[in-house]
């Protein structure tokens, strides 16, 4: 049966752990097996590909949407929102994203960009809500807090909390 974090396809059932991006190859798979280099952390796919996202340029990753209904993928030029059962793109967002997150509703879709601004926005139609200025280093933390009003953005140098309606930020620990 299903369990917490997993979604189905057909008869089967997956979670992020299937997930599989080959940024040579600017392609996202879901997988239904794979083997790990520990060395490396090369995926060498052992498995059947049973989705493919192809055309992703330098894939960076991809994260479900809770309902398990759309596939989130992201790369340096663009974000897109995929149906998860048949592929179809049903939004592209062109912007850079080194790091998303979804807010716990599915209604925000956070991305860190490699100069460490963040944006949000929409996902129900890819519509920008606001941007976050970063302080010039990578983020190395994306947190939602629990109701999405404010997000947690973390970096080597600082952490900080910001309201997701007003754009302020909240609070900030060096």
């Amino acid at each position: 049966g299903k369990k917490t974090n997993q979604f189905q396809l057909g008869s089967e059932y997956f979670s992020a752990d299937n997930i599989v991006s080959n940024a040579v190859a600017s392609t996202i798979y879901l997988v239904d097996e794979y083997d790990t280099l520990n060395e490396t952390g090369v995926f060498i796919l052992s498995g059947n590909p049973v989705l493919t996202i192809s055309g992703i340029d330098q894939a960076r990753g991809a994260i479900f949407t809770r309902d398990g209904n759309r596939i989130v993928t992201y790369s340096p030029q663009e974000i897109r929102v995929s149906s998860f059962s048949t592929g179809q793109e049903l939004i592209k967002i062109s912007t850079p994203a080194e790091r998303v997150i979804l807010s716990n509703d599915d209604s925000l879709l956070a991305a860190a960009a490699p100069d460490g601004s963040v944006a949000l926005f929409n996902l129900t139609d890819g519509s920008p809500k606001i941007e976050l200025t970063g302080n010039g280093s990578a983020v190395t933390l994306l947190k939602f807090l629990q109701s999405g009003a404010h997000l947690a953005i973390g970096s080597e140098e600082s952490t900080s909390v910001w309201d997701t309606t007003s754009g302020k930020k909240v609070y900030e620990l060096a």
